[in-house]
């Protein structure tokens, strides 16, 4: 019997140690920051359009939380081609942007709608830099014709908004009390 109260409080001090040291990490980003500019198609047509061949005075236009440190109008370097069609991943040593210290990984991505007066584009991917971890994210990216005639240059916006995991850490604590308590409540029912 001495032996099974030492075991389960053993068992409970490894859950709940563990679960501590999950809830260390470091802290993931917040926030959004949203890009402006001109861009160049392959094309002069939206409808036909299939990657960005330039990005012109791309910017960054406003910032939230964690984003709020790198100025409003700092220049964006953006991957170059950007090939929306077919979908693209640009991960690893090619980010599909990079400004201030952050880098954003476009995992997946699909076209919302393209019209030859409009462009949507949205995606998935990881955001990372200035000692945060890596953080899940979404990308949106839009460009507009107003008359839908034929164009060399483009307007277009885009947005990356950082969307932090769920702490883990957090439950695996509350587990740790909870059989810890249902170890001493066992204890004082069985003496």
């Amino acid at each position: 019997m001495k032996l099974i109260k030492t075991l389960l409080a053993g068992l409970t001090a490894m859950v709940v140690a563990s679960g501590l040291a999950l809830s260390a990490e470091a802290a993931q980003i917040t926030g959004d920051i949203d890009f402006a500019g001109e861009v160049r198609f392959d094309t002069t047509s939206l409808l036909t359009a299939t990657m960005v061949t330039e990005w012109k005075m791309a910017v960054v236009s406003d910032t939230t939380g964690d984003f709020a440190s790198v100025p409003d109008m700092t220049a964006v370097a953006f991957v170059t081609p950007y090939v929306f069609s077919p979908p693209t991943a640009y991960t690893g040593a090619t980010p599909l942007w990079t400004v201030g210290g952050f880098t954003f990984e476009l995992t997946n991505s699909s076209i919302d709608l393209q019209t030859n007066k409009f462009l949507n584009i949205s995606g998935t991917g990881f955001v990372s830099g200035n000692g945060f971890d890596r953080t899940p994210g979404t990308w949106s990216f839009t460009s507009n014709q107003s008359n839908g005639g034929t164009s060399r240059l483009f307007s277009f916006a885009a947005n990356t908004t950082a969307v932090p995991a769920p702490d883990s850490g957090s439950t695996v604590a509350l587990l740790g009390v909870a059989l810890f308590t249902v170890g001493a409540l066992r204890a004082k029912f069985r003496s």
